[in-house]
C-alpha cells in the first residue's frame, strides 16, 4: 500500500496527514505502539511530581534552565495558598550592611503576619532562587563578603545567568520570575 502524500510517517520530515491503522502494516503498527510505552510512561511519571505547578514552571523545569524554587514557595504554589514575591535590589544595591538584610527579614515577617509566604527572589552563582534560605539572604546583603553582586534588570538576567555572577533582582526581573512561577503578587522593599 502507498502511504499518503508519499511520505513515511516516521522518522524524517514529518507532513499533516490524517493517517490511520488502514495505513498500517501489522508490523509497523506494533513497533509504533512499542515506541509509545516508554515515552507515555516518562511524561505520566513526570506529570505526578510536578502536578500543582504553573505550566510555565514546569516547563523551564524540563528544559533545565536554572531556577531553584524554594520548597515553601514550591509546597504553597501547589495548595494555591498566596505568595508574595519580594524584590532584593535593596538589599544588593540600596541600603548598607546590616539595615539592608533587617529590612528583608523584617518585611518578609510582616507577609508572613498576612498570612502570605514570602518569595524573595535574587540571583546567586547565575541560578534564579525563587524563595530565598536565611543564609542566602544574608549572603546576598553581605557586600563586604559578597562584592561582586550586580543589579539586575530584565536586559541584565541571561549575561547574569551566563556568567554565573550574584545578584539582586530590581522589580522588573522579579516580576519575570514571579509570573514564570506564577506568583500573582509582588513587593518592593522599601526603606519608609
Amino acid at each position: 500500500m502507498a502511504w499518503p502524500h508519499n511520505s513515511f510517517p516516521w522518522p524524517g520530515k514529518f507532513r499533516h496527514t490524517n493517517l490511520t491503522s488502514e495505513h498500517l502494516q501489522p508490523a509497523q503498527l506494533v513497533q509504533s505502539r512499542v515506541m509509545l510505552r516508554p515515552i507515555t510512561r516518562a511524561l505520566s511519571s513526570s506529570v505526578r511530581t510536578t502536578r500543582g505547578l504553573p505550566s510555565s514552571l514546569i516547563s523551564a523545569y524540563e528544559k533545565g534552565a536554572p531556577i531553584d524554587v524554594h520548597p515553601e514557595v514550591e509546597q504553597a504554589l501547589v495548595e494555591n495558598r498566596p505568595l508574595v514575591a519580594l524584590e532584593t535590589t535593596i538589599v544588593t544595591h540600596g541600603m548598607p550592611y546590616p539595615v539592608n538584610l533587617e529590612t528583608a527579614q523584617s518585611v518578609e515577617r510582616h507577609v508572613r503576619s498576612a498570612g502570605a509566604i514570602p518569595a524573595t527572589i535574587g540571583v546567586i552563582e547565575g541560578r534564579v532562587k525563587i524563595g530565598l534560605e536565611s543564609a542566602q539572604l544574608e549572603y546576598l546583603a553581605d557586600l563586604r563578603a559578597n562584592p561582586g553582586s550586580v543589579k539586575l534588570s530584565r536586559r541584565d538576567i541571561a549575561a547574569a545567568m551566563a556568567l554565573k555572577k550574584d545578584g539582586g533582582t530590581t522589580c522588573s526581573a522579579t516580576l519575570i520570575f514571579a509570573a514564570l512561577a506564577g506568583i500573582k503578587v509582588s513587593a518592593r522593599l522599601t526603606s519608609c
